[in-house]
Formats: C-alpha cells, sequence, structure tokens
C-alpha cells in the first residue's frame, strides 16, 4: 500500500511523503539553499553558462523528489527515482560541462533549460502532483545583496532550517561568503562583526575633501585593521585600513582621500556614481569572506549619501540633508519637484501618467541654465522634458502616455497643470524605479562629453505589500506624506480616484488647488480667484468649489438639508478628501436674518457619518437633536491660518 502524507509548513512549503522502499512516513523540509543567478565568466565559458540552483534537505527524512519539477523562472523535472536524503545537496545547472570545468568534482544532477533572470525572479520548485514545495522572488537590487549579482558570490540562503517569512524576504539571504559559492556542501560560516559602509562624499571642491565613512551597528567592537577599501570588487586590495584600527560598538569610522586616494593602489570617488565595496581582511591582508557594497548615483557638489532604512528594514544609499561623517545620518535630502502619483495598471479606458509637484516655493527650471539643452528626465520612462520649461511653485505637471489633448478631454481642462507626453514606454504593472533626476554640468571623460544626472526623486513602486495593492480592477497610486521618502512605502496609498486624480494631491493647500485649475491668465485677476470670489459665477464661492472637490469651473450639488420623522435634523454634503486646510463648522440659529444669533454647535463629530463616493470626495451627513429655539442650521467653510 502507498500512503500519501502532506504538511503545511507555514510557507506554502507542502511537502510529500511516501511509506515506500527508504521513504518513511515523518516529517522533512526541502529547500532552495543556494542560486548563482549571475555568475562571472571565465573557464572559456559566458557567465550565464556557469550557473546554478543548489537544492537541501534540511530534514530529518528522505524525500521522494520524482517528478518535481521547476516551471518558474527556469525547466527542469527531476527523472524518476530521484530522492534527496537527509543534510544532502543537489545542484542542477545550465551547462554541465561549464560547471565541472568551474568546479572540479562537484557533480551536477540535471541541466535545465532556460537562464536565471540578472535582474530578479521567482523561482519555485513544486512536487509532481503540483504542490508547492519552496519558491523565492530574488531580486539584484539593495536590500538583496549587490555582491550576488554579477560580482562573484553566489546568493545563499542564510539558515536552511528555518523558513523565509515571505517568498521575498530579502533578510533570509546573504551573499556567499566564498568566491563562485559553495555547490553542493555547506556554506561556510562568518564570525565576523559586520561592518557597513554608512556614508559616502564623492563630490567635492577643496577645502572639502571626499570621504568615506563605515559604521558598527553591531554591540560588539570589529577589529578592522587590515580591512580593505576599493571600487572595484574584482580588485579589493586598494586600499587597505591600517593594522589596530577598529571600530566601537555602534560608532563610526571615517578615512579621506587623502588616505585612500594615494599610492599605486589608490583610488578616487567618482562624482558620477558607482559602486564602493567593503572587505574584512586579517591583519596579514588575507580576504576572511565578509564583503560589504553600495551603488551610489551622481550628486550635487559637497551633498553626500547616507544609509537610511526604510519602514521595512531595507536599507538605501540616498543624498542627505546635511554631511554627517562621523555620526548619525539625518533625513534624506528632499528634492524642490516630487512624484506625486502614478498611474501604473490603468482600468479600462484610463491612461497611464506620472503626476509631479514643486514644493519648494520656488520656480524651477526643468534644464540647465547654463546649458538649456540639457533638460529635466524621468529615468525609467525614458521621457526627456522639451527644452525651456519652468514649473512655478505649487504648479503640477502631468507626463502621460496620451497626446495632452487627449488627456485634457478625458480628465477636464485642468487649465494650470502642465500636461506633457505622450512617452514611447510604459509604466510595469509589477513595479519598478522611476526617477526625475535633474543634469549636472557637463564634464570631459575620456575626451567625450558627459553629462550627470542627479536623482531629484526616486519611487520604487510595487504591486505587492508593503505597497498599496488594489483589489480591484487597475492601480493608482499617490503620495500621502510629501515630505516623506518616495522609496518607502509608507509614504504611499491607493488613489481615492478609480480613474486616477490629477490636478489633486493629497493634504493639498487652497493654492495647490488654485495652481491647478485655473490657466496663467486667470491668476493675473487676483480677485476673482480668492477663497471667496465666484470665478464661474455659478453662485458658489472658490472656497466651496476647491472643499467639495470642484475644479472652480464646475457647478456641484450643495447641502441638502432634511427633517427626518421623530424630530431632529440631518444635513449631507459632498466633501473633498484631498484639502488639509479647510475648517467645516456647523452653525444653529433660532432664526434667519439680522435677528438671529448664529452659534457653532459643539461635540458633532460623533453625528457625523461618511460614505465614500470613489471619485476623491465623500458625502458626509450631519445629525442631531434640534436643541431648544433652534430652528435653523448652516455649514460654514474657512480656511486654516
Amino acid at each position: 500500500m502507498v500512503v500519501r502524507f502532506r504538511v503545511d509548513r507555514g510557507f506554502g512549503g507542502i511537502l510529500v511523503f511516501w511509506l515506500s522502499g527508504a521513504f518513511s512516513l515523518c516529517l522533512g523540509q526541502v529547500v532552495i539553499s543556494e542560486l548563482m543567478y549571475h555568475p562571472p565568466s571565465g573557464s572559456g565559458f559566458e557567465g550565464s553558462e556557469l550557473e546554478f540552483v543548489e537544492i537541501y534537505n534540511a530534514g530529518e527524512n528522505a524525500v521522494d523528489l520524482s517528478g518535481a519539477y521547476f516551471n518558474d523562472g527556469i525547466v527542469f523535472t527531476f527523472p524518476d527515482a530521484s530522492s534527496l536524503d537527509p543534510g544532502e545537496f543537489l545542484v542542477i545547472v545550465s551547462n554541465t560541462a561549464a560547471f565541472q570545468e568551474r568546479y572540479s568534482g562537484v557533480s551536477a544532477s540535471g541541466e535545465y533549460e532556460g537562464q536565471l533572470d540578472n535582474s530578479g525572479e521567482r523561482v519555485q520548485l513544486l512536487d509532481a502532483s503540483g504542490q508547492l514545495l519552496f519558491v523565492v522572488d530574488y531580486r539584484d537590487s539593495s536590500p538583496w545583496p549587490s555582491e550576488a549579482d554579477g560580482a562573484g558570490k553566489s546568493l545563499v540562503l542564510r539558515d536552511p532550517s528555518l523558513l523565509p517569512s515571505d517568498e521575498d524576504d530579502y533578510s533570509a539571504w546573504r551573499a556567499s561568503s566564498e568566491e563562485l559559492g559553495s555547490p553542493a556542501r555547506p556554506e561556510p560560516s562568518l564570525d565576523i562583526v559586520q561592518v557597513v559602509i554608512n556614508e559616502v562624499l564623492t563630490h567635492t571642491d577643496l577645502p572639502l575633501v571626499d570621504a568615506i565613512e563605515l559604521h558598527n551597528p553591531t554591540g560588539e567592537t570589529a577589529e578592522i585593521g587590515g580591512w580593505y577599501l576599493s571600487d572595484q570588487y574584482e580588485n579589493p586590495k586598494k586600499y587597505r585600513i591600517p593594522n589596530g584600527s577598529s571600530v566601537s560598538p555602534d560608532g563610526y569610522f571615517v578615512v579621506d582621500e587623502i588616505a585612500f586616494g594615494v599610492g599605486e593602489t589608490g583610488f578616487s570617488l567618482n562624482s558620477h556614481g558607482e559602486p564602493l565595496w567593503l572587505f574584512s581582511a586579517d591583519e596579514n591582508g588575507n580576504l576572511t569572506g565578509y564583503s560589504y557594497g553600495v551603488e551610489f548615483g551622481a550628486s550635487d557638489n559637497g551633498v553626500s549619501f547616507g544609509r537610511y532604512v526604510l519602514s521595512t528594514g531595507e536599507t538605501e544609499m540616498v543624498a542627505l540633508s546635511e554631511r554627517t561623517l562621523g555620526s548619525e545620518n539625518v533625513e534624506p535630502l528632499r528634492g524642490e519637484i516630487v512624484v506625486s502619483e502614478i498611474y501604473y495598471d490603468p482600468s479600462a479606458g484610463g491612461y497611464e501618467y506620472i503626476e509631479l509637484l514643486n514644493t519648494s516655493g520656488e520656480n524651477v527650471r526643468l534644464y540647465d541654465i547654463e546649458n538649456p539643452a540639457n533638460t529635466w528626465r524621468i529615468n525609467g520612462l525614458a521621457f526627456d522634458f522639451p527644452s525651456g520649461l519652468t514649473l512655478q511653485p505649487n504648479q503640477m505637471a502631468v507626463v502621460t502616455q496620451v497626446e495632452p489633448s487627449v488627456f485634457r478631454e478625458y480628465y477636464g481642462p485642468l487649465e494650470g497643470v502642465m500636461v506633457l507626453g505622450p512617452y514611447a514606454g510604459a509604466l510595469d504593472n509589477a513595479g519598478e524605479r522611476i526617477s526625475l533626476q535633474k543634469p549636472d554640468s557637463p564634464d570631459l571623460v575620456d575626451g567625450q562629453v558627459f553629462v550627470p544626472y542627479i536623482d531629484v526623486d526616486v519611487v520604487d513602486y510595487n504591486d505587492k505589500a508593503p505597497w498599496p495593492v488594489s483589489q480591484q480592477e487597475g492601480a493608482c497610486i499617490e503620495r500621502v506624506d510629501l515630505v516623506g521618502f518616495g522609496r518607502d512605502a509608507d509614504s504611499w496609498a491607493l488613489s481615492y480616484c478609480e480613474q486616477g486624480s490629477p490636478g489633486w494631491v493629497r493634504g493639498m493647500s487652497y493654492e495647490v488647488w488654485k495652481r491647478a485649475w485655473f490657466s496663467d491668465e486667470d491668476l493675473q485677476l487676483v480677485e476673482l480667484t480668492v477663497p471667496t470670489s465666484d470665478f464661474d459665477e455659478d453662485g458658489e464661492a472658490n472656497l466651496w468649489e476647491y472643499a467639495t472637490g470642484g475644479s472652480g469651473r464646475i457647478s456641484l450639488v450643495g447641502i441638502n438639508q432634511t427633517n427626518p420623522e421623530g424630530g431632529g435634523f440631518e444635513m449631507s454634503v459632498r466633501r473633498s478628501l484631498y484639502p488639509s486646510d479647510v475648517v467645516w463648522n456647523l452653525w444653529f440659529s433660532d432664526a434667519l436674518g439680522d435677528s438671529g444669533l448664529w452659534e457653532e454647535r459643539e461635540n458633532e463629530a460623533e453625528a457625523i457619518t461618511r460614505t465614500l463616493l470613489g471619485d476623491g470626495s465623500e458625502l458626509i451627513v450631519f445629525k442631531g437633536e434640534i436643541i431648544g429655539e433652534a430652528s435653523f442650521f448652516r455649514l460654514g467653510l474657512s480656511l486654516e491660518n
């Protein structure tokens, strides 16, 4: 008799065991323990031919892998009678001859079809019945270890006995201790205090000089004498930290270009951007297996990059609001223009777009003043802004995939919004990095003119948590914190509007609304665009239009007041969800006109009900009892300050 037994391990790790032959009916665990997804070329073979995937049985019983298969990322099916004993490894490879040339004496259990994606992808192992055994969704960018992305190391599971919390749980993985990985054998442990590169100053003019700051985030002193710093992973021994050097618990260690830039092996930091590496070594200069790498882009003169921890625990190297060499990093530098909305997966009839907002209070020229042909761009869309554009204070710009006239016809006039496009590409529905960049002064590189581009605002959006995930068709996200860090998922939420909300920004002010919905010519008519005026002459003040979700040119339904059975009152009105500076007041009186004394109704918050309308507004209903002689009620609107 054959008995089939299934155990759910809480990670989708559903394991199948057979009561026959050498296999016993008890718990086991099969994991993907190592991925060499972007190996360096060598031994006469291209890097892609030297890939491998290692599988490990971390359980106490043998596991039958007959018919088990990979179908996502690579394609491979284990033949009949395939098994994996407790504590045993097996390796499948891209090219058997290439693998055996590089890893002499290590046997491959099979050759798969396809290639592991150097940019990252989902790789899953299933049993013969299609039940998931293990899955990993790796990436080639921080917080995943960059050393595994073509730099010579593999991606290894830190502890095969502990299942990752999720398929993209980066904290469960690290770069291999050894160059080229350790296929079909245990990964050597690292008993080294893991110091990190914490701040880098790369663009300086004398008397300021480039500098590198190391940080020890642990509670144990780090002895770093003999360690190396280098701008090339393949050439680690460029600058050797003097013997006897150490970093105290939670301490810092700073070295500047006067030290690391001298001698035959000295190097300089590229102000246009490059990687930087830290390598552990003993006092004799022998590498001991730990490495830590960062990558930075171009920066403004005197602006340093620092290690910043996101709400998810991930780390990024970002431009800092001030230099903090030798001490704790400060908040990131906030760009004068921010990405305020991304409609990356439009539902039927909608159009992709990215919305930008000038939060600086100053005019921002979207080009290099001294080199006007060098304009701002959106990296990720391959979109260059046209020449000569200036974004005014509080003004928005929308970059869309269709002609501006088509966009305005669909979303309304948006008189004061700069609508640009179309762009040739498309926003990735699965997520990608979008970088708003400005040009720096041109440099000569190898005799050629090179224009560095500096990140102004960056968003690494995704269609998976912790980024906001839509349960409906389409996906549009909008920034909920204009001063928050754009790469942090906590700064974003799903749009209030099912088709996006160009011209509206979470937490906006009347000044932002006015700049979006009135043209430059309109704004010259100051007396008609103030809150108390009625620009479109529909009987409703501009403030009312703003507070209820209008454009200043469209009349909206006003207040509806009823007296329900049993006395009391109900007053309903549509209210926009976007303004941050509107104050609503409920007033009552015993008479109309000059003879009535209007008083503010207190403690009405508990009596308000709200219903989202899906268009960026809500229906609010004020309910209450009539007190004394009060027979008349009205809503009052004002702006804060």
